[in-house]
Protein backbone atom coordinates (compact mmCIF):
# COMPACT_ATOMS: atom_id res chain seq x y z
CA UNK A 1 0.00 0.00 0.00
CA UNK A 2 1.41 3.51 -0.78
CA UNK A 3 0.30 5.11 2.32
CA UNK A 4 2.55 8.29 2.06
CA UNK A 5 1.83 9.36 -1.26
CA UNK A 6 -0.78 11.77 -2.08
CA UNK A 7 -1.95 13.22 -5.46
CA UNK A 8 -2.81 17.12 -5.25
CA UNK A 9 -4.30 19.62 -7.03
CA UNK A 10 -2.89 23.55 -6.92
CA UNK A 11 -4.28 26.27 -8.76
CA UNK A 12 -1.98 29.65 -8.78
CA UNK A 13 -2.98 32.87 -10.09
CA UNK A 14 -0.45 35.91 -10.73
CA UNK A 15 2.41 36.73 -12.72
CA UNK A 16 2.80 32.84 -13.58
CA UNK A 17 2.44 32.69 -17.38
CA UNK A 18 5.01 33.98 -20.19
CA UNK A 19 8.48 33.91 -16.99
CA UNK A 20 9.15 30.21 -17.36
CA UNK A 21 6.92 28.74 -14.63
CA UNK A 22 5.63 25.17 -15.90
CA UNK A 23 9.63 24.73 -16.58
CA UNK A 24 10.58 25.90 -13.30
CA UNK A 25 7.94 23.30 -11.62
CA UNK A 26 8.63 20.38 -14.00
CA UNK A 27 12.39 20.93 -13.17
CA UNK A 28 11.66 21.24 -9.33
CA UNK A 29 9.29 18.01 -9.36
CA UNK A 30 11.82 16.07 -10.93
CA UNK A 31 14.10 16.99 -8.08
CA UNK A 32 11.51 16.01 -5.69
CA UNK A 33 10.08 12.38 -7.71
CA UNK A 34 6.86 14.27 -8.63
CA UNK A 35 4.95 12.81 -11.37
CA UNK A 36 2.02 14.73 -13.14
CA UNK A 37 1.61 17.67 -14.99
CA UNK A 38 0.96 21.76 -15.33
CA UNK A 39 -1.14 23.72 -17.39
CA UNK A 40 -1.53 27.30 -18.64
CA UNK A 41 -5.07 28.10 -18.31
CA UNK A 42 -6.62 30.42 -21.15
CA UNK A 43 -7.68 32.78 -17.78
CA UNK A 44 -4.16 32.81 -16.62
CA UNK A 45 -3.69 30.55 -14.16
CA UNK A 46 -1.48 27.76 -13.84
CA UNK A 47 -3.14 24.43 -12.61
CA UNK A 48 -0.48 21.50 -11.34
CA UNK A 49 -1.63 18.10 -10.65
CA UNK A 50 1.22 16.24 -8.93
CA UNK A 51 1.73 12.79 -6.96
CA UNK A 52 4.38 12.15 -4.48
CA UNK A 53 5.54 11.20 -0.92
CA UNK A 54 3.72 13.89 1.45
CA UNK A 55 6.94 15.09 2.17
CA UNK A 56 7.76 15.69 -1.17
CA UNK A 57 4.63 17.04 -2.04
CA UNK A 58 5.10 19.61 0.90
CA UNK A 59 8.42 20.86 0.07
CA UNK A 60 7.23 20.76 -3.69
CA UNK A 61 4.23 23.47 -2.41
CA UNK A 62 6.55 25.83 -0.67
CA UNK A 63 8.80 26.10 -4.01
CA UNK A 64 5.88 26.31 -6.35
CA UNK A 65 4.52 29.09 -4.06
CA UNK A 66 7.88 30.98 -4.59
CA UNK A 67 8.60 30.28 -8.17
CA UNK A 68 11.19 31.62 -10.46
CA UNK A 69 12.91 34.69 -10.19
CA UNK A 70 9.89 36.89 -12.06
CA UNK A 71 6.67 35.18 -10.92
CA UNK A 72 4.18 36.82 -8.19
CA UNK A 73 1.87 34.53 -6.67
CA UNK A 74 -1.30 36.31 -6.37
CA UNK A 75 -3.95 33.34 -5.27
CA UNK A 76 -2.91 29.82 -4.18
CA UNK A 77 -5.59 27.13 -3.80
CA UNK A 78 -4.93 23.39 -3.08
CA UNK A 79 -7.12 20.43 -3.10
CA UNK A 80 -6.49 16.77 -1.98
CA UNK A 81 -7.33 14.36 -4.67
CA UNK A 82 -7.40 10.36 -4.73
CA UNK A 83 -3.86 9.06 -4.98
CA UNK A 84 -4.35 6.43 -7.86
CA UNK A 85 -0.45 6.46 -9.24
CA UNK A 86 -1.58 7.42 -12.62
CA UNK A 87 1.62 9.42 -14.03
CA UNK A 88 5.55 7.89 -14.38
CA UNK A 89 6.90 11.60 -15.30
CA UNK A 90 6.32 15.15 -14.80
CA UNK A 91 5.09 16.69 -18.53
CA UNK A 92 4.36 20.22 -19.50
CA UNK A 93 1.03 20.19 -20.65
CA UNK A 94 -0.25 22.47 -23.81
Amino acid sequence: MNYNMRKIKLILSGRVQDIGYRYFVRSKAQLFNINGWIKNMSSGEVVIIAEGKDEALNQFKKICKEGPLFANIDTFEEEDLEFRNEFDDFKVIF
